[in-house]
């Protein structure tokens, strides 16, 4: 983005959905995106050789979207948590309900970051209401929270879903 993109046309903010820094994007996300050790390395490498982004590489979202996060926020962006401004926008609020339920495709220890997952499950923990938070995949479970693991295959999704369902009526 850096290459095509000198300036941004007006003032922005930017939401990021992880809090994690420049200094952790390639560690924490490269594996989930299938690097291994060696070019975990080289990515971490890369991304904290670009001057123009080492003032950014402690900055809470700059690691977000492989860097992007640091990328707009060279170009002058404002990072803001992007759960909290969709679940604001939304007007998210889990009292009164019994239940709340959301998810991602990978549930693992980014989740934790800044995610629409764990952001939900902490608003419902302060409202004291129930929330089980399910994962194509579960690597980690999230800290706290009913975590529940589908089986992993999109194919099988809508079968897994309803398979969720059932169980949380029981």
């Amino acid at each position: 983005m850096r290459e095509v993109l000198d300036r941004l046309p007006a003032p922005a903010q930017v939401a990021v959905d992880v809090q994690s820094p420049l200094r952790d994007a390639a560690r924490l996300f490269g594996p989930q995106k299938g690097a291994d050790a060696a070019q975990v390395e080289q990515l971490e490498a890369r991304l904290l050789g670009l001057p123009e982004l080492r003032p950014f590489a402690d900055l809470p979202g700059a690691g977000a979207a492989g860097g992007l996060g640091a990328a707009l926020a060279s170009l002058g962006a404002e990072l803001v948590p992007g759960a909290e401004l969709v679940l604001d926008a939304m007007g998210f609020d889990p009292r009164g309900a019994d239940l709340v339920v959301t998810g991602e495709g990978t549930v693992d220890r980014t989740t934790a970051e800044g995610k629409a997952p764990a952001v939900v499950a902490r608003r419902c923990r302060e409202a004291g209401v129930r929330c089980v938070v399910f994962g194509g995949r579960v690597v980690e479970p999230l800290p706290g929270v009913e975590t529940v693991a589908l089986s992993g295959d999109p194919a099988r999704a809508r079968e897994d879903l309803v398979a969720l369902g059932v169980q949380l009526e029981a």
